[in-house]
């Protein structure tokens, strides 16, 4: 009976630590990625290259090598696992000058960009995590704009439109007053003239919320306010992003570089730029609206969210003048469209304003596409100045809420 007994012991034993081990295992690959990679960005901030020669400095290098291997096991992604190898090898050598510049691998889940900052002697770092349902959304919508790209959606042959979307939107969780909206990383390919963007969806959200929503409720009635979110303000800035590859401000390339009509056209080539993508992704959205191929109110969601970007940057501006924002809004203004109220308030005459946009939007393509530096020199001087009535607009008073 003891025999028995002391069998049955065993196997109990031999057991709970299959069990113990299998879990433990389990445990291992189910590690989150984000959090190892956010315990290891701490770390590395707190270091201090100065101190290079000092005891404790080597103790925390050699815990973050350890969290840094843990990482590339973690990783299901090949770009990242050679990145997490490299830094390592630069933390062994002690050459952190040599961190190099961090490729946004499309597959990652979550990620840890590195900075080496030579005046301070010190190394930055976010983590970033996917965000699975705005991406699913973004996704969805980019292959519809691509649909109707290819099927001339802008009236013009558009030769340097993705296959695939290079737009991912992902939240910050370290470190916490991380404010950038977006981050652009080059490709790496020289054959492939995309870069990939990078949208902070809780960064936008924080931006929603103290700026864009108060300002909806302000100049807006309360029925366009209400239903607008922070989910307006990601498609707009997605759309913005993915129409600068509709562009192409750039006429023909050769070698890999551009070439512009006009010699002097390229030394207005930001502020162009800004305003044709903005230009793009309306009639993009607008000719999309009127061929049924949108839910109902999207149009208007994306117009309104987009004149709230204009009057909060020009908000921001305390009025200098010649930004991109100024110039575009001041020219829709003009035409007409928009309309400012006593009190601040905004009516809009969307009819009017689609109309404005469309002859705007031809307008300002034919000057790049001809490469007319004089008239696009001349149209951003003649809408430089901020009128009074759009003062008004921008004078913050308080909210009155119109049913």
């Amino acid at each position: 009976m003891k025999k028995k007994l002391n069998i049955l012991l065993l196997l109990l034993f031999v057991m709970l630590t299959c069990v113990n081990a299998d879990q433990g295992k389990k445990s291992k690959e189910k590690e989150d990625l984000s959090k190892l990679l956010r315990r290891t960005a701490k770390m590395i901030c707190s270091l201090n290259i100065n101190e290079s020669a000092t005891p404790s400095f080597s103790k925390l290098k050699k815990r973050i090598v350890r969290h840094l291997k843990r990482a590339a096991l973690t990783s299901g992604s090949k770009d990242q696992k050679k990145y997490f190898e490299d830094v390592i090898k630069t933390f062994k050598d002690n050459k952190y000058s040599d961190l190099k510049d961090f490729y946004f691998p499309n597959e990652a889940k979550s990620v840890l960009l590195l900075k080496y900052i030579e005046k301070s002697k010190t190394i930055s770092a976010v983590v970033l995590k996917f965000s699975v349902e705005e991406n699913l959304l973004t996704g969805k919508l980019f292959d519809k704009v691509r649909t109707e790209i290819k099927k001339g959606i802008l009236e013009r042959n558009v030769r340097f439109f993705p296959e695939n979307n290079l737009v991912r939107i992902f939240e910050v969780i370290y470190p916490e007053d991380f404010k950038r909206e977006s981050l652009v990383f080059d490709s790496p390919s020289k054959k492939d003239l995309h870069p990939r963007v990078v949208l902070i969806s809780n960064v936008m959200k924080r931006y929603f919320i103290e700026r864009i929503k108060p300002l909806s409720e302000r100049i807006f009635r309360k029925k366009i306010s209400a239903e607008l979110n922070t989910g307006s303000l990601i498609r707009n800035i997605f759309l913005h992003h993915t129409a600068h590859f509709a562009i192409p401000f750039q006429t023909e390339v050769k070698e890999e570089k551009s070439v512009f009509k006009g010699s002097d056209l390229k030394n207005l080539f930001f502020p162009a730029e800004e305003i044709r993508a903005d230009l793009n992704y309306l009639m993009i959205i607008i000719r999309m609206a009127e061929k049924k191929l949108l839910d109902d109110g999207v149009k208007e969601e994306v117009i309104y969210t987009f004149l709230l970007q204009k009057i909060d940057a020009l908000k921001k501006m305390n009025g200098n003048k010649g930004s991109p924002s100024m110039i575009l809004f001041n020219a829709l203004y003009e035409r007409g469209g928009i309309k400012s109220e006593k009190g601040g308030k905004v009516v809009v005459d969307l009819e009017l304003l689609i109309r404005n946009i469309k002859n705007l939007e031809s307008r300002f393509n034919d000057i790049l596409k001809k490469g007319l530096h004089g008239d696009c020199k001349t149209f951003f001087q003649k809408h430089m100045e901020i009128s009074d009535n759009i003062k008004n607009i921008l004078e913050k008073k308080k909210s009155e809420n119109i049913e």
